[in-house]
């Protein structure tokens, strides 16, 4: 859910993934092997900035992962990773 303000602990982790500082091959995410990140691509989201591929994927596990929790009764949902956009991408490139 998208909101005006964000909480301290979203401040404190925006200050630490925007901050330039560190190697960009910091591993940020990781969902055991499925799917991780580095800082290069997640500083990919500062404003005005093209947003990398692999920021999509991980989005999407992430969704995936909170589809776990959805109530029951509610339709189920699938956010598929940008992978397929790769290839495709490629051929026209």
């Amino acid at each position: 859910m998208l909101r005006n303000v964000r909480a301290k602990a979203e401040d404190v982790l925006a200050r630490c993934i925007f901050s330039a500082v560190g190697n960009v091959w910091d591993i940020l995410f990781s969902d055991n092997g499925n799917v991780s990140l580095m800082r290069g691509p997640f500083e990919s989201m500062m404003p005005g900035v093209t947003v990398r591929v692999n920021v999509i994927s991980v989005w999407a596990a992430l969704l995936n992962y909170e589809e776990k929790t959805r109530r029951i009764g509610t339709t189920p949902r699938l956010f598929c990773n940008a992978g397929m956009l790769v290839s495709l991408i490629s051929e026209y490139y």
